[in-house]
């Protein structure tokens, strides 16, 4: 904060020194509130010296009406005593988002299945990080919700991937209910691939109590009838383009409340990532299909908790600085923030007390493992 110098040539500030046996200058104290005092002394050349205070910043919140944050500057005149206060209200640019409990913890005894696009990959790789027990997409990123459904339904009952079922684009073998990582040059490695990642989501999903679950767009592509996970770059004439609506979408997860996710607590959220392809309108229907259907979810099935992901980078942070250079993606400082009201939200005290922790072994470990 800049300090305004006196105007008068015979007045002069100081800083760290005393005045009559009494220090003065600029001293930062911690006020009540978690308020920050900074306290300055005026000496005038003939002796005389006056004081101000300023405090910064101080939260106050009066019956209903909304926290303000405010500078209160204090002057007082050494001679006569007397004190006056100034206070600096500040507007404000910013609406922080609060989160109440979800009604549903994760702890380090609990197993964690996220599916869906590619900010449940953000979410999990931080459990992961933290060494939770989380399994993150095992048929690779999934952008609507019926894929995610057909995911968890093919992980229920997981009937191997069979030739039939393959495409062939001249150069690799694919699959419309998996990601490209997952397409081989030859037929057999890529059963084995697809195979062994159906396998592994549903050990996954038979041991996972905590089910996260991203929804990304309401748009699909359906070909012969069915909407694909992935179009594999084939050309669009292949695919009938359309939005889901927002009753489709629940159906197709009440079912699934109903089978496989029966007896497991359900954590919805819709992803902030824009797909712009769809245009800004589009987008924006989109995500607002996917709102209603994961609030309605919530509303009728008492394990599903919705998560703001997608309020706080759009009400909250609201801002393209937060968002990677594609202007698509949400930032590395974004995904961190949305990790932190995650964690308050979510995990256990348990699991909260010991994360500073289980971050001092991980780089234990990292820097042995440098040495070595």
């Amino acid at each position: 904060m800049p300090l305004h110098q006196p105007e008068r040539l015979e007045t002069d500030v100081f800083f760290g020194r005393a005045v009559h046996g009494q220090p003065f200058g600029a001293e930062l104290r911690a006020g009540r509130s978690g308020a920050h005092h900074l306290h300055l002394v005026i000496k005038a050349r003939n002796g005389e010296h006056d004081g101000f205070q300023i405090v910064k910043p101080v939260r106050t919140t009066a019956q209903d009406v909304e926290t303000q944050i405010y500078f209160a500057v204090c002057f007082q005149n050494h001679r006569t005593k007397v004190r006056n206060f100034v206070h600096l209200y500040a507007m404000k640019f910013r609406t922080e988002i609060e989160i109440t409990s979800l009604g549903v913890k994760i702890g380090y005894e609990n197993r964690v299945l996220a599916l869906g696009s590619c900010f449940a990959a953000h979410i999990a790789r931080k459990l992961a990080g933290a060494k939770f027990r989380v399994a993150e997409n095992p048929s690779g990123i999934l952008f609507n919700p019926l894929s995610i459904a057909a995911a968890i339904r093919s992980y229920a009952d997981p009937a191997p991937v069979t030739r039939g079922e393959l495409g062939f684009d001249g150069e690799v073998w694919h699959h419309f209910g998996f990601h490209g990582d997952f397409s081989a040059p030859t037929a057999d490695e890529a059963l084995q691939k697809m195979n062994a990642a159906r396998q592994a989501g549903a050990d996954a999903l038979r041991t996972a109590d905590r089910i996260v679950l991203t929804f990304g767009t309401a748009w699909v592509y359906e070909r012969q009838g069915e909407a694909v996970a992935n179009c594999h770059r084939r050309p669009a004439a292949e695919f009938a383009r359309r939005r889901l609506g927002v009753d489709e979408i629940v159906t197709a997860f009440a079912d699934l409340m109903a089978g496989p996710l029966g007896g497991r607590e359900v954590i919805l959220t819709v992803s902030p990532v824009r797909h712009l392809g769809d245009s800004l309108a589009g987008n924006a229907v989109s995500k607002a299909a996917l709102r209603l259907a994961a609030e309605e979810l919530a509303e009728r099935f008492p394990d599903v908790h919705y998560f703001p992901a997608y309020e706080i980078l759009n009400d909250d942070l609201r801002d393209y600085r937060f968002y990677a250079d594609d202007l698509v993606h949400p930032s590395p400082q974004a995904v961190e923030y949305v990790w932190e009201k995650f964690s308050a939200a979510v995990l256990s005290e348990q699991a909260r007390r010991l994360l500073p922790d289980v971050r001092h072994i991980c780089l234990l470990y990292t820097s042995d493992a440098a040495d070595d």
